[in-house]
């Protein structure tokens, strides 16, 4: 298994965008498949955010993760998220979505960025697992979700 940058396999926008926006258009007011391709597109590989990387085992796409800003409406306070964070269903419980949480967690760390935020309505068994905190409740498009933040220690001025 590898990490690549989804913009070294523009390909696989077209299939992140359908995977994602299905997965997740209920949490976002207007988001479908055209947002999530237009969301995706925008990803960067010069270290600004946002980064979409994708893991690969040869050719095949096994799933994908984020890091953005302003991932949640109304909670513009906590900057930088982890987002769209999917493994696609073949390939789940082989710990596909540890290894993209752990590299994504290596980008905040390389940045020093001193801590990232995430949210998800299922997931927060896995995240406990992997260090992350439950910060708070919440709601995405009228769905509960939970807040979860991890510190990567040292704080700098980029805040």
């Amino acid at each position: 298994m590898r990490i690549a940058h989804l913009q070294e396999y523009p390909c696989f926008l077209p299939v992140l965008a359908d995977l994602c926006g299905s997965e997740w258009a209920h949490l976002y007011a207007g988001w479908d498949r055209a947002a999530s391709l237009a969301e995706f597109s925008a990803s960067r590989m010069d270290g600004q955010l946002p980064i979409t990387l994708i893991a690969l085992e040869e050719d095949d796409l096994l799933g994908t993760v984020s890091l953005i800003h302003n991932d949640l409406p109304g909670r513009e306070d906590l900057n930088p998220w982890l987002a769209s964070l999917i493994v696609r269903p073949e390939h789940r419980g082989k710990q596909v979505a540890t290894f993209l949480i752990g590299e994504a967690e290596s980008l905040l760390q390389k940045q020093e960025i001193p801590a990232a935020y995430l949210f998800t309505e299922t997931a927060g068994g896995l995240f406990e697992k992997l260090g992350w905190q439950a910060l708070d409740q919440a709601e995405a498009n009228g769905h509960a979700v939970t807040i979860f933040h991890k510190g990567f220690g040292k704080r700098t001025s980029q805040g």
